[in-house]
């Protein structure tokens, strides 16, 4: 390729970046997956490396991905909340392996091994034991001010009983989560009210938090798991065990939360939790591994980006079918009202159409809805009543049918953030 060819090509990759990050961070209307927008990037990082003459400070490259609603105050982090390099193989999870094997020159180490919550990411101040500060991520420097809302999850400790002995001063960041069984309740109101529904989990609990009203919040039942304690008088320099402190002073840790001492240590805990995910009670889009010691994280440092010490291994998008059994199309006549037209695939057809979706995982999550509604007969063009079990195995096609086919496949999840995974 030319010199023109590369300069056209890399300034066409960061055209579709800067509109694929506004249509996940502002429109909250992810367009591909997460492996489709890593691709792009890792692209575009590959071109720019090697031509460093097309350098652009604004690149895409350059950036952390920024949540900042303006309606809420602004807040500059105490430490950034940087991105975590993301991997979907064990063969790169191998390589990172042994880099830092590299970086610590033969040391031992252990590395923490994690589920990788899918919520919005949060860092919670604590001054003389009491909640001072609830921020967004936002652009990783400056995030948003949302501590009224965060007070209505009651899972995070407002107040810190002396007994526990934890620092006078400290940060803790996690993820907030709208846990399934809450999505599927929303969602199922939502549609009753003929309301546009959220796509995930993730989005549901990140427009939620930013919404200026804390009752909605509160109604809402978010939650949070939090998984790395910061500050200047941290209680050890092991990170698990910090954790594990933090736990037992009041705040929800995730008990998936693992040592390994070896490579298959890690490739275990990622074939066990790849399978067993779409049993847990929230949305997870993968692992996420650090090293345990916190001094041997400060020997290893950060890359422009990223920490050397850490790094996110994503779950692939799994593929369910389920039976289309009716199509639903809305639309809106003259005067505004909403019609709708449905057509029953089974009348007429002997044949029964088979719509193919990526759900990940596969048993749990629908990628642009939630469980079908109530009790309908096959004659009235709705889908017959489904257990439970069988709405969530299915990936719950209902509402993406019955939403004017929007079946996108699976939405991005943009990459985990260093203490914001």
């Amino acid at each position: 390729m030319n010199k023109e060819g590369v300069e056209s090509k890399i300034q066409a990759l960061r055209k579709q970046l800067h509109e694929h990050n506004y249509r996940y961070y502002v429109l909250n209307e992810p367009s591909i997956s997460d492996l489709e927008f890593d691709q792009l990037m890792r692209e575009l990082q590959d071109l720019e490396k090697a031509h460093p003459e097309c350098f652009d400070p604004n690149s895409p490259t350059q950036r952390v991905g920024s949540d900042l609603n303006h309606e809420f105050t602004q807040v500059t982090h105490r430490r950034p909340m940087l991105s975590l390099a993301n991997t979907y193989s064990e063969e790169e999870v191998r390589e990172w392996y042994e880099r830092v094997e590299e970086g610590l020159q033969g040391q031992p180490f252990e590395v923490c091994c994690e589920m990788k919550y899918d919520g919005l990411s949060i860092s919670l101040w604590y001054e003389g034991g009491r909640l001072t500060k609830a921020v967004t991520r936002g652009d990783g420097v400056q995030g948003d001010d949302v501590t009224e809302n965060i007070k209505t999850i009651r899972s995070i400790p407002l107040v810190l009983p002396p007994e526990t002995g934890c620092p006078d001063d400290f940060e803790i960041r996690g993820e907030v989560l709208m846990p399934w069984d809450s999505f599927e309740k929303l969602n199922r109101e939502r549609e009753a009210a003929e309301e546009p529904l959220f796509a995930n989990p993730r989005n549901a609990a990140s427009g939620t938090l930013k919404s200026k009203n804390s009752a909605v919040v509160a109604q809402r039942r978010l939650d949070a798991y939090l998984y790395y304690l910061l500050g200047d008088e941290i209680p050890t320099t092991s990170h698990y065990d910090n954790m594990q402190l933090a736990g037992r002073w009041g705040f929800k840790i995730g008990p998936q939360m693992k040592l390994a001492k070896t490579l298959q240590d890690i490739y275990d805990y990622i074939h066990y939790w790849d399978k067993e995910r779409k049993n847990l009670p929230v949305a997870t889009d993968g692992i996420v591994l650090k090293v345990n010691s916190i001094a041997q994280q400060r020997s290893l440092g950060m890359t422009a980006k990223s920490p050397r010490w850490a790094i996110a291994y994503k779950f692939m998008a799994e593929k369910q079918t389920t039976i289309l059994r009716s199509r639903c199309y809305h639309s809106r006549c003259q005067h505004g009202r909403r019609t709708t037209l449905r057509h029953n695939s089974q009348e007429g057809n002997a044949k029964q159409r088979r719509l193919h979706t990526q759900v990940r995982p596969a048993h749990r999550r629908p990628r642009d809805g939630g469980e079908g509604r109530g009790n309908h007969s096959e004659d009235s063009g709705r889908r017959p009543r489904r257990t439970r079990r069988e709405s969530r195995a299915s990936g719950g096609i209902h509402h993406q049918v019955s939403r004017m086919w929007n079946a996108t496949g699976a939405l991005r999840r943009r990459s985990g953030t260093l203490l914001s995974q």
